[in-house]
């Protein structure tokens, strides 16, 4: 988000008190955890900042510490500080992912080098994520990228992935996307 030139950081949050703090609150410990991993994922993808509610301003209401998100909120604060550089930077394409599954959140983000990030989020849910399977994905890069990476807090790594590239597009297949998924696709270096 720029503001007279200069790039300025945007910060979103649960505003409470309030029926979204207080829906928050009653969701069952997984619903509650899967909630804050997609929205956490949407909003890094659109380059916005997400505060974990750790606790509100009010007396009486539970700690994260008290509703047991502790755990994946650290593990939340890990993944996306180790990998911020996929977060910062970018400037959305406004060119849209081929993306064989429904209900997934793209956003395809370019980066001054001319790296590209795919961004995918699942919203298939049905008492938990409903894992997509070999989702195959293609989107436009100007010119063939020297590798492709997936990149997820779901995986406990990232993973180098096979790609093609043909027409001015990169195609991959996502193995599986449980929550969230980033295909990295970093540009060539330029020749000398």
């Amino acid at each position: 988000r720029k503001l007279v030139g200069h790039d300025m950081p945007m910060t979103l949050f649960i505003d409470w008190p309030g029926q979204l703090m207080t829906s928050y609150y009653q969701l069952p410990l997984q619903d509650r955890q899967d909630y804050m991993r997609s929205f956490t994922a949407e909003s890094y993808s659109n380059g916005i900042l997400f505060s974990l509610p750790l606790m509100t301003s009010i007396g009486g209401d539970p700690t994260a510490d008290q509703l047991g998100m502790m755990g994946l909120f650290r593990q939340l604060r890990d993944f996306y500080k180790k990998h911020e550089t996929l977060y910062r930077g970018a400037t959305d394409t406004g060119e849209q992912a081929a993306v064989a599954a429904q209900n997934v959140m793209q956003n395809l983000v370019v980066f001054p080098d001319g790296s590209r990030v795919l961004h995918l989020v699942n919203h298939n849910y049905a008492g938990g994520f409903v894992t997509q399977t070999n989702v195959a994905v293609s989107f436009p890069m100007p010119q063939q990228p020297s590798s492709v990476t997936l990149v997820s807090p779901d995986f406990p790594r990232d993973r180098p992935v096979a790609f093609t590239y043909a027409g001015g597009q990169v195609q991959v297949t996502v193995p599986q996307l449980v929550s969230y998924v980033a295909v990295h696709s970093r540009r060539s270096p330029p020749r000398k």
